[in-house]
Protein backbone atom coordinates (compact mmCIF):
# COMPACT_ATOMS: atom_id res chain seq x y z
CA UNK A 1 0.00 0.00 0.00
CA UNK A 2 1.20 3.20 -0.62
CA UNK A 3 1.67 5.75 2.29
CA UNK A 4 -0.83 8.06 3.40
CA UNK A 5 -3.36 6.29 0.43
CA UNK A 6 -2.94 7.08 -2.85
CA UNK A 7 -3.01 5.48 -6.21
CA UNK A 8 -1.07 2.78 -5.02
CA UNK A 9 -4.06 1.60 -3.04
CA UNK A 10 -6.43 1.69 -5.67
CA UNK A 11 -4.79 -0.70 -7.98
CA UNK A 12 -3.20 -3.21 -4.98
CA UNK A 13 -0.50 -4.95 -4.58
CA UNK A 14 1.32 -5.98 -7.90
CA UNK A 15 3.32 -9.12 -8.68
CA UNK A 16 7.15 -8.25 -8.85
CA UNK A 17 8.21 -8.50 -12.68
CA UNK A 18 11.11 -10.36 -12.42
CA UNK A 19 14.06 -10.12 -15.34
CA UNK A 20 10.96 -10.84 -18.45
CA UNK A 21 8.37 -8.55 -17.42
CA UNK A 22 4.97 -10.07 -16.27
CA UNK A 23 3.61 -13.46 -17.85
CA UNK A 24 6.87 -14.01 -19.43
CA UNK A 25 6.14 -10.59 -21.69
CA UNK A 26 10.12 -9.58 -21.63
CA UNK A 27 8.70 -6.07 -20.56
CA UNK A 28 9.10 -4.29 -24.27
CA UNK A 29 6.11 -4.60 -26.93
CA UNK A 30 7.40 -6.23 -29.87
CA UNK A 31 7.41 -4.06 -33.34
CA UNK A 32 5.34 -6.40 -34.75
CA UNK A 33 2.44 -5.64 -32.49
CA UNK A 34 2.63 -1.86 -33.19
CA UNK A 35 2.03 -2.22 -36.81
CA UNK A 36 -1.81 -1.79 -38.15
CA UNK A 37 -0.89 -5.03 -39.28
CA UNK A 38 -1.11 -6.46 -36.75
CA UNK A 39 -4.45 -5.65 -35.62
CA UNK A 40 -3.88 -5.06 -32.09
CA UNK A 41 -5.76 -2.20 -30.13
CA UNK A 42 -5.93 1.44 -31.15
CA UNK A 43 -4.75 0.22 -34.65
CA UNK A 44 -6.68 1.14 -37.74
CA UNK A 45 -7.40 -0.85 -40.54
CA UNK A 46 -6.24 -0.73 -43.49
CA UNK A 47 -7.30 1.26 -46.41
CA UNK A 48 -7.91 -1.13 -49.44
CA UNK A 49 -7.27 -0.22 -52.67
CA UNK A 50 -4.96 1.75 -54.13
CA UNK A 51 -2.58 4.10 -51.80
CA UNK A 52 -3.17 8.01 -51.50
CA UNK A 53 -0.98 9.85 -53.55
CA UNK A 54 -1.60 13.01 -50.94
CA UNK A 55 0.61 10.89 -48.44
CA UNK A 56 3.43 11.85 -50.78
CA UNK A 57 2.89 15.53 -49.68
CA UNK A 58 2.56 14.70 -46.57
CA UNK A 59 -0.04 17.43 -45.41
CA UNK A 60 0.00 17.51 -41.48
CA UNK A 61 4.12 18.96 -42.32
CA UNK A 62 2.47 21.23 -45.23
CA UNK A 63 -0.35 22.33 -42.86
CA UNK A 64 1.52 23.37 -40.09
CA UNK A 65 4.47 24.85 -42.10
CA UNK A 66 1.24 27.05 -44.13
CA UNK A 67 0.35 28.27 -40.94
CA UNK A 68 3.49 29.33 -39.49
CA UNK A 69 4.30 31.02 -42.82
CA UNK A 70 0.60 33.19 -42.57
CA UNK A 71 1.60 33.39 -38.28
CA UNK A 72 4.77 35.12 -40.17
CA UNK A 73 2.74 37.10 -42.46
CA UNK A 74 0.53 38.85 -39.45
CA UNK A 75 3.53 39.46 -37.77
CA UNK A 76 6.05 41.10 -40.25
CA UNK A 77 2.74 43.58 -41.24
CA UNK A 78 1.45 43.99 -37.73
CA UNK A 79 -1.91 42.71 -38.58
CA UNK A 80 -3.56 40.78 -41.48
CA UNK A 81 -2.29 41.39 -44.74
CA UNK A 82 -4.49 41.91 -47.71
CA UNK A 83 -6.69 38.92 -48.95
CA UNK A 84 -4.89 39.49 -52.85
CA UNK A 85 -1.34 39.08 -50.91
CA UNK A 86 -2.17 36.62 -48.29
CA UNK A 87 -3.94 34.27 -51.09
CA UNK A 88 -1.32 33.87 -53.35
CA UNK A 89 1.12 33.86 -50.74
CA UNK A 90 -0.44 31.26 -48.90
CA UNK A 91 -0.56 29.92 -52.05
CA UNK A 92 3.00 29.63 -52.79
CA UNK A 93 3.81 28.45 -49.51
CA UNK A 94 1.71 25.46 -50.19
CA UNK A 95 3.17 24.40 -53.82
CA UNK A 96 6.59 25.14 -51.90
CA UNK A 97 6.01 23.09 -48.97
CA UNK A 98 4.05 20.33 -50.95
CA UNK A 99 7.06 19.87 -53.39
CA UNK A 100 9.74 20.39 -51.26
CA UNK A 101 7.80 17.21 -49.20
CA UNK A 102 7.18 14.96 -52.06
CA UNK A 103 10.95 15.83 -53.11
CA UNK A 104 11.94 14.66 -49.82
CA UNK A 105 9.56 11.54 -50.04
CA UNK A 106 11.97 10.38 -53.19
CA UNK A 107 15.48 10.94 -51.80
CA UNK A 108 14.58 8.98 -48.75
CA UNK A 109 12.36 6.17 -50.53
CA UNK A 110 15.35 3.59 -49.69
CA UNK A 111 14.89 4.38 -45.61
CA UNK A 112 11.23 5.33 -46.09
CA UNK A 113 10.80 1.00 -47.40
CA UNK A 114 12.46 0.08 -44.26
CA UNK A 115 10.00 1.91 -42.08
CA UNK A 116 6.36 -0.31 -41.48
CA UNK A 117 4.87 3.23 -40.48
CA UNK A 118 5.63 4.50 -43.92
CA UNK A 119 4.53 1.40 -45.66
CA UNK A 120 1.22 3.16 -47.40
CA UNK A 121 3.44 6.19 -48.69
CA UNK A 122 5.88 3.65 -49.97
CA UNK A 123 3.75 2.38 -52.15
CA UNK A 124 2.23 5.04 -53.05
CA UNK A 125 5.68 6.37 -54.53
CA UNK A 126 5.83 2.44 -56.32
CA UNK A 127 2.62 3.09 -58.03
CA UNK A 128 3.19 6.74 -59.23
CA UNK A 129 6.71 6.59 -60.08
CA UNK A 130 9.76 8.30 -58.39
CA UNK A 131 10.52 10.18 -61.62
CA UNK A 132 6.68 11.03 -61.47
CA UNK A 133 6.43 12.51 -58.33
CA UNK A 134 9.96 14.14 -58.37
CA UNK A 135 8.95 15.61 -61.63
CA UNK A 136 5.40 17.36 -60.04
CA UNK A 137 7.29 18.63 -56.78
CA UNK A 138 9.93 20.26 -58.82
CA UNK A 139 7.03 22.03 -60.96
CA UNK A 140 5.58 22.70 -57.68
CA UNK A 141 8.57 23.91 -56.11
CA UNK A 142 9.31 26.15 -59.57
CA UNK A 143 5.84 27.82 -60.11
CA UNK A 144 5.76 28.86 -56.25
CA UNK A 145 9.07 30.57 -56.69
CA UNK A 146 8.38 32.23 -60.27
CA UNK A 147 4.72 33.73 -58.74
CA UNK A 148 6.12 34.88 -55.22
CA UNK A 149 8.73 36.74 -57.61
CA UNK A 150 6.77 38.01 -59.70
CA UNK A 151 3.62 39.09 -57.48
CA UNK A 152 4.73 39.36 -54.12
CA UNK A 153 8.93 39.96 -54.09
CA UNK A 154 12.27 38.78 -54.53
CA UNK A 155 12.65 38.57 -50.62
CA UNK A 156 9.89 35.91 -50.36
CA UNK A 157 11.11 33.73 -53.10
CA UNK A 158 14.36 33.70 -52.14
CA UNK A 159 13.08 32.66 -48.48
CA UNK A 160 11.02 30.17 -50.36
CA UNK A 161 13.69 28.60 -52.07
CA UNK A 162 15.83 28.00 -49.09
CA UNK A 163 13.28 26.77 -47.09
CA UNK A 164 12.21 23.89 -49.98
CA UNK A 165 15.74 23.05 -50.68
CA UNK A 166 16.54 23.00 -46.97
CA UNK A 167 13.59 20.53 -46.83
CA UNK A 168 14.27 18.78 -49.26
CA UNK A 169 17.94 18.00 -48.79
CA UNK A 170 18.18 18.45 -45.41
CA UNK A 171 15.16 17.22 -43.50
Amino acid sequence: AAPRGGAGDAVGPRPPLGPRGPRGGGGAIPPSRLTPEAGGPGTRPETPGKPSAVLLFKPGIVVAVTLAGFSGMVLARRGLPDPGTAILALACLLAAAGGSAALNTVFDAGMDEKMPRLSRRAAALRSLGRGNVAAVAVAAIAASLLLSALWINGTVSLLLAAAAAGYALLY
